[in-house]
């Protein structure tokens, strides 16, 4: 919980959350979850954790129960996260892609465009390649 964390990992605002409120236990656990070996900073990592902000724990529970289907939905679509990010495939979003699961969501999708920036977690702002996958999806704009 957040308002229970102590230094050095407590986190900024700690004290106005109740325990209601969740956060990562320290700067291991924000980097483990947000970004992948080799491919960032420190700093940046450091910066970013500086400032994270906690999560309702009814609202981190409930993401999973999302709709992400969008059947009507004509439409060009660019699905794209870092390759290794954890929290939307486990860490291992090669393997979920290939199941190409993104075609059910949208059967009648004008393009679909799956890309994932290779090396990278899920944090790709803050990765040391994020001007790739900004040109990735300015291409991707630029065609539709």
């Amino acid at each position: 919980m957040a308002n229970s964390q102590q230094p050095p990992s407590r986190i900024q605002f700690a004290d106005t959350f109740d325990n209601s409120y969740i956060t990562f236990g320290d700067i291991y656990a924000y980097i483990e979850n947000f970004h992948h070996q080799g491919n960032y900073e420190l700093e940046a990592a450091k910066y970013a954790y500086s400032i994270t902000q906690p999560s309702s724990a009814p609202g981190f529970a409930s993401a999973q129960q999302l709709n992400l289907f969008a059947p009507d939905f004509k439409g060009k679509v660019m699905l794209t996260t870092g390759e290794f990010d954890y929290a939307l495939c486990n860490g291992n979003c090669t393997a979920v892609y290939a199941e190409k699961v993104y075609e059910d969501a949208y059967p009648k999708a004008g393009v679909i465009y799956p890309y994932l920036l290779p090396g990278a977690g899920h944090g790709i702002n803050l990765e040391k390649d994020a001007k790739i996958f900004y040109a990735e999806i300015t291409k991707f704009l630029a065609r539709a």
